[in-house]
């Protein structure tokens, strides 16, 4: 007799390849601890000690990125299997795909503004060394030029240095001169007064370029700015002489309609030339 054995055979199940597969859970982001230097520690030490713990930072992040990314490529293999997944399973790994993801999104967006801050907090760094640099070099520009005037002045006996100072600063510059060889600037520097003048010959008005003691002694000679040199006032011709601080001019001389009578008398009798008349001369008996 036959006996049928069917219900005696082993069940089989069937399976995929990769079904059986776990499914990794994201990296967990490291935990920040915040680490404190030792008490009494110098500036140098301080200093060393922040270096250190920045770059273990940055290392336990390049850690974690690297994670991230790895995570992120096993999620996406996984999903590429069109087979042995379930629709939980499937749903499963896209949400953790989706969280890696998105964490390397948040990385590289702090990367981003954490390059911003810090390219900004260079630039205004920059912008501030500039600042004080320029500062500096007016000042260094300013003290050149108002202690050049001032030792002219000086020289020249000017009555007041600060007054010949005010008429010629703003004509006055600091300038790079040039090397005589390769007429290029060597770094060296002069001051020069841009001095409005007159042509010798044609009586015009020409701007000159001259030294602080060429501009002032210039102003000497100058009817002008005459009155404020101690060098133009004739000895008993002075400011509290009887012609009231009147100065000679150009020719060496006084003009006589600006004396009265007897201030006229006076010079005459004192400082005849500064009227262009001849000295008088006593005679002899």
């Amino acid at each position: 007799m036959f006996v049928n054995d069917w219900y005696k055979l082993c069940a089989l199940v069937a399976c995929y390849d990769g079904e059986n597969e776990e499914i990794p859970d994201p990296p967990v982001a490291p935990k920040e601890e915040e680490m404190k230097a030792p008490e009494g520690f110098t500036a140098e030490q301080q200093k060393k000690f922040n270096d250190a713990v920045a770059a273990e930072r940055r290392k336990q992040e390049t850690k974690w990125r690297s994670q991230l990314e790895k995570a992120e490529a096993t999620y996406k293999e996984m999903l590429a299997k069109t087979e042995g997944l379930s629709a939980k399973e499937r749903a499963t790994i896209q949400e953790n795909l989706d969280t890696v993801s998105g964490q390397l999104r948040s990385k590289e967006h702090q990367a981003q503004l954490e390059k911003k801050e810090l390219e900004a907090s260079y630039q205004g760094k920059l912008t501030e060394a500039q600042r004080r640099a320029e500062i500096a070099e007016q000042r260094y520009r300013d003290s050149t030029i108002m202690r050049a005037l001032q030792d002219a002045a000086v020289e020249h006996e000017a009555y007041s240095a600060s007054q010949v100072v005010t008429l010629l600063r703003e004509k006055t510059k600091l300038v790079e001169t040039l090397d005589e060889k390769t007429n290029k600037p060597n770094g060296q520097f002069k001051v020069v007064v841009e001095f409005p003048d007159k042509d010798n010959t044609t009586g015009q008005e020409v701007m000159t370029t001259k030294t602080p003691a060429e501009a002032v002694k210039r102003m000497t000679e100058v009817a002008e700015f005459q009155n404020l040199f101690r060098k133009n006032v004739v000895s008993g011709v002075g400011g509290n002489s009887a012609i009231g601080g009147l100065t000679p001019g150009s020719n060496g001389r006084i003009d006589a309609a600006k004396l009265t009578p007897e201030q006229y008398q006076k010079v005459r009798a004192e400082n005849p030339e500064l009227l262009g008349l001849r000295p008088t001369t006593k005679r002899r008996r």
